[in-house]
């Protein structure tokens, strides 16, 4: 009688992990599943495009504006010289 009732248990074990291992394996993506992936990936993509973008922009507008310090200095230098000179 136990070994039946050890037999009967063990199989009910197996059939229980086979099933809960089936079911719990790897699941393939369906159409829209796949379809949407794309959108995402498209998404990222035109955002990864548009953040370079607008980090290339942002270097060009410091370098501009070290410049233009630079030429607001040398022209308040300029100012003060010609004042000097003037006595004003």
């Amino acid at each position: 009688m136990n070994k039946i009732l050890t037999r009967t248990t063990l199989l009910v074990a197996v059939a229980m992990l086979t099933i809960g291992l089936m079911g719990c394996g790897p699941k393939m993506a369906n159409k829209k599943q796949l379809s949407e992936l794309d959108e995402a990936k498209s998404a990222f993509e035109s955002a990864q495009t548009k953040y370079d973008n607008l980090i290339s922009e942002k270097d060009k507008l410091e370098t501009q504006k070290a410049n233009l310090a630079t030429q607001l200095e040398n022209i308040t230098t300029e100012l003060n010289e010609c004042k000097e000179k003037t006595g004003k």
